[in-house]
């Protein structure tokens, strides 16, 4: 496949040196993890490619050819991500033991695509922020678009797409696009297999939440965002957890109701499943205040929850009680799928699932 075919988005051409830094920055990251894997697990002696392409829907994909796996990143993830977590950040309620000194400071009047689904329809935003709550919002836009990545790692990790090819189906999975109601095929394997694509994401996503606790003892501002030694594994494991809620709360938007029968979880059953999971984890590697942390995620939750509504860009409808409690009733029923349908759905794993 040429580059022409992908729609590959060219970073070099991006004018704004810092953006196009960070893009670059992003794209090596990627790259040399995606080395690390195929070095570690043989993948079949296939390599990982990663490409931001132009896309007109926030997206994420992976597909397997003969030789290559071919991870695609919509070149809007980086940039909407980290303009909504500064939109987000910019409300002295949020992290509120952030300092709003000096708001203004950073500043700048943006488009900025209010539907996932839809790139191209979007709405001003001026955004003014200070430098340090401007810092937690890239922290936490970049654990967002890491972990896109490291689903689509996932996939691959878990054999999905092997799995595709050996059914005779084209071998590509695409992510975190709106679902039409109508699918097709066996969609609670389907689900299954976007289960074990999260909990791979979600596992190694820890491993970036360790990096900050550690980055917090030496680095001032680090400490001033993730917190003091005494809290800083707690505070780093909410807030981590609340950057991936952030992002599936944005994928999910204005839907009214619950998507649960689609060939992907719902983006809240999503968001709540993997908080369990990355606490289960966290548990296994470091002792910590569990009920602690717990409690600072509700605050962040409830804090977050308040200014997307603000924004117009969740619907009360889709966190109430009644919601969260069905989200939760399905996310323990795809448990109950590892449990009976796990062989089934990663008999081409690379990994062993515990």
């Amino acid at each position: 496949m040429t580059n022409n075919q992908l729609n590959e988005y060219d970073i070099d051409a991006i004018q704004d040196d810092g953006i196009r830094a960070q893009y670059q920055t992003i794209q090596k990251r990627f790259g040399s993890l995606a080395l690390q894997i195929q070095s570690i697990y043989g993948l079949d002696n296939k390599s990982i490619d990663v490409v931001f392409v132009a896309d007109g829907a926030f997206n994420a994909s992976v597909e397997m050819n003969e030789d290559r796996y071919l991870i695609q990143l919509s070149n809007a993830v980086p940039v909407l991500l980290m303009v909504f977590f500064d939109k987000l950040l910019s409300d002295p309620g949020n992290l509120p033991w952030l300092s709003s000194e000096g708001t203004g400071d950073v500043s700048y009047d943006i488009p900025f695509a209010v539907k996932a689904k839809d790139l191209s329809d979007t709405r001003n935003w001026l955004i003014k922020t200070n430098k340090i709550r401007a810092f937690a919002s890239y922290t936490l836009a970049d654990i967002a678009t890491s972990f896109m990545f490291l689903h689509e790692l996932g996939h691959i990790l878990g054999g999905h797409l092997k799995d595709l090819e050996k059914r005779g189906q084209r071998a590509a999975h695409a992510e975190f696009r709106m679902l039409k109601d109508a699918e097709t095929g066996d969609t609670d394997l389907q689900q299954l297999q976007e289960y074990q694509a999260d909990s791979v994401g979600a596992y190694l996503t820890t491993h970036i939440i360790e990096e900050l606790i550690e980055d917090a003892k030496v680095n001032e501002r680090t400490r001033a965002v993730f917190g003091p030694e005494d809290i800083v594994a707690e505070n780093t494991i909410s807030l981590a957890v609340t950057a991936l809620y952030g992002l599936f709360a944005y994928v999910r938007g204005q839907e009214v109701r619950l998507r649960l029968h689609a060939s992907h979880p719902d983006p809240l059953v999503r968001a709540l499943y993997t908080r369990d999971f990355i606490y289960q984890i966290m548990q296994q590697n470091r002792s910590f205040d569990v009920e602690l942390s717990q409690d600072m995620l509700q605050a962040r939750f409830d804090e977050m929850n308040a200014v997307l509504l603000s924004l117009d860009l969740i619907s009360s409808s889709s966190i109430t009680d009644e919601g969260i409690e069905m989200a939760n009733d399905h996310s323990r029923t795809l448990k109950s799928y590892q449990y009976e349908r796990g062989k089934e759905a990663s008999k081409y794993a690379f990994i062993e699932w515990g």
